[in-house]
């Protein structure tokens, strides 16, 4: 009898950084810097030469949300009319729920916030997905537990990920700029 040997090779497809730059920003002079796409190191040296620049904060990985995979399939295969990710937000919560691939929004009751774009996101280079936004003083004034990536500006949206973890709490008087990268491979 010949045996047959089987490899399985299971892939990785998808891999997550996620940034996040703090400012003490009163004026919301970062934040608008930030949003008009102005690259994050030159406004880092500027908020460090004014004592503003409060750190930045980079986690590792997250869990694909299993309804904004199901949008993505449906692009690919051209079935519906799904909304794309072009006019994405970024949302944040105080909610720390571990995440789990069948939720469907945030998971905080109240203490959310939801950003639009800075200027030229959502992009993508070679194979990594970039959405970054801004929320400037007094929005999103909370703890932050929780982020993803929503193609609308409430929880009716499809959620393309989230990433629990702590980013600290966001004073009525700072600025906060969060960059999700995705990496396809």
């Amino acid at each position: 009898m010949t045996e047959l040997t089987i490899t399985t090779e299971k892939a990785h497809i998808w891999d997550t950084d996620i940034y996040c730059w703090k400012f003490h920003d009163p004026d919301n002079k970062y934040s608008r810097l930030s949003k008009a796409g102005i690259p994050m190191d030159a406004i880092v040296d500027a908020a460090t030469a004014n004592n503003d620049f409060l750190g930045l904060q980079h986690v590792h990985g997250n869990v694909a949300l299993n309804e904004g995979l199901a949008v993505v399939g449906d692009l690919i295969i051209g079935a519906g009319s799904p909304t794309n990710y072009a006019s994405a937000y970024i949302g944040v919560g105080d909610s720390d729920t571990a995440a789990a691939a069948t939720q469907t929004a945030l998971q905080a009751g109240t203490n959310k916030a939801y950003a639009a774009m800075d200027s030229t996101f959502p992009k993508r280079t070679n194979q990594t997905l970039s959405f970054k936004a801004t929320f400037g003083a007094g929005t999103g004034s909370f703890a932050w537990k929780e982020v993803t990536v929503i193609n609308s500006s409430t929880d009716a949206g499809a959620n393309l990920n989230r990433k629990t973890g702590d980013w600290g709490t966001k004073g009525a008087s700072d600025s906060y700029s969060i960059q999700v990268d995705i990496t396809l491979s």
